[in-house]
């Protein structure tokens, strides 16, 4: 990388530039700890309820209804029983 960054070709310079000024992004999108998978889950869970309301309801209606829908999916066994490990490591990691 530091070869690199005192290259005498431009593009060469500018993108070990690049990596050594967002090192720290890199370094957190490479970690095995972390993972946008619950993130990805609650976005599409979300993605039908909005579809439903297309062009009908403001962001606090559709709000309402994401609550609504959620605390329903919490307080079913169902989602209890597939959702077991995600209850076991609540502590361990942040979901």
């Amino acid at each position: 990388m530091a070869e690199a960054k005192y290259s005498v070709i431009t593009e060469l310079k500018s993108f070990a530039t690049g990596i050594l000024s967002d090192f720290q992004s890199i370094e957190n999108a490479i970690n095995p700890h972390w993972s946008n998978g619950p993130v990805e889950g609650n976005v599409n869970k979300l993605k039908p309820i909005k579809g439903q309301m297309y062009g009908k309801a403001s962001f606090d209606l559709l709000r309402e209804r994401l609550v609504e829908v959620l605390n329903e999916m919490l307080i079913s066994p169902r989602f209890k029983q597939t959702h077991y490990k995600w209850y076991q490591v609540q502590d361990k990691y942040t979901y």
